[in-house]
């Protein structure tokens, strides 16, 4: 399995302050993760890639504050994951979270 960032994962990049690096990082301990799905999750925000797509919640880089939070956004293509989304803790996707993070989707 290769680890791919599409060209979309760098739009926040220089403005959150983010690296590949970084974000290979994050995934190794996320605070939550779960499969996100608009068409059987009514109170899911729009998602423009087809189903099953990964939502994780991670913070920053490792000693974050518990609010310095980043979202990534994860398909599977094939054997590949693919990155596609990256940026800080929106409150689209926090509300989401919060709504769902003590049901213990890790």
């Amino acid at each position: 399995m290769s680890i791919i960032f599409d060209q979309s994962a760098y739009k926040h990049f220089a403005e959150d302050r983010l690296s590949e690096d970084q974000i290979m990082k994050a995934l190794r301990s996320p605070l939550w993760a779960a499969l996100v799905d608009p068409h059987n999750d009514a109170s899911c925000p729009p998602i423009h890639l087809k189903p099953p797509v990964t939502l994780f919640i991670c913070k920053r880089h490792p000693g974050a504050l518990d609010n310095d939070l980043i979202e990534i956004f994860v398909t599977m293509r094939g054997h590949d994951m693919h990155i596609f989304h990256v940026e800080h803790l929106t409150d689209r996707w926090k509300s989401y979270w919060r709504r769902y993070k003590d049901h213990g989707q890790i």
